[in-house]
């Protein structure tokens, strides 16, 4: 069972043979499952992206990242991703083989990392995405508390839910649930960036999870910082981080996955 991930493919930066151009790539893979651990597009042209990656690949499973909702409300955006059936916080559990499922959640850096409240850092999303436009710093580390703990609610109930059926569990999602898998130019990132790029509630509740549960396992598949690594922060969680370059979006990884807990 072959699964191809891509992570930020960012497509807006293409022009559509550009795009059409590397969906036959990845579809030439000839991959069981195609992953994608978000930022696809961006708001107005999400939907449309959307279709035309459906057009060329299938089955295809996503969750969404920050730039998806650029130009956008989150919820609004979600609505739109849910009428695609790839869409993983609606899918639910996705089974792959007897032993291995699916899930996901786009995810959400909740602040709690890092030094929010010294940070100088002022991401776009702040200014692109509506939810956040006009929040003081108090009413952002609320916000983002909010949608941190509501992806770590969601994981948690369909983790528990999938590991009485299956052994290993996939688990896709667009933020890095552990501080040590918010990778930057190969090291990992520093106390300013750490608040908006990883989500410790996510990380808080795996751990908790998969340390009752020794004789299963967990693989995590997520982007956002743009950069790869791998990070263990259980014998049985593996959090694979994947690397990107605006303009130029690559097939992260063809995951075999049978092997990927060996």
């Amino acid at each position: 069972m072959k699964l191809a991930w891509i992570t930020d493919p960012h497509l807006e930066f293409l022009k559509k043979q550009q795009t059409d151009d590397f969906l036959v790539q990845v579809k030439s893979t000839k991959a069981d499952f195609f992953l994608i651990s978000g930022d696809i597009s961006v708001a107005k042209k999400l939907d449309q992206t959307l279709s035309l990656i459906e057009q060329h690949i299938s089955p295809l499973f996503f969750v969404l990242g920050n730039h998806d909702f650029y130009g956008g409300n989150i919820a609004d955006i979600r609505e739109i991703a849910s009428q695609h059936d790839g869409y993983l916080p609606e899918a639910g559990i996705i089974t792959l083989t007897k032993n291995t499922c699916l899930i996901g959640h786009d995810g959400w850096a909740d602040g709690r990392l890092g030094d929010y409240w010294n940070s100088p850092v002022m991401l776009a999303d702040y200014k692109n995405i509506t939810n956040f436009m006009g929040l003081d710093k108090g009413a952002r580390f609320r916000e983002l508390n909010r949608l941190g703990n509501e992806a770590t609610d969601f994981i948690s109930e369909h983790l528990t839910k999938a590991l009485g059926k299956f052994d290993h569990v996939v688990l896709v999602t667009h933020v890095p649930p552990f501080r040590d898998a918010c990778w930057h130019q190969g090291e990992i990132s520093d106390e300013n960036y750490t608040p908006h790029f990883a989500c410790e509630a996510m990380g808080d509740i795996l751990t908790k999870i998969m340390g009752n549960m020794s004789d299963h396992h967990l693989t995590v598949l997520c982007g956002h910082t743009h950069s790869s690594g791998i990070f263990k922060p259980l014998k049985n969680i593996t959090v694979f981080t994947g690397s990107a370059d605006y303009g130029h979006p690559k097939i992260q990884d063809i995951l075999d996955v049978d092997k990927i807990t060996t």
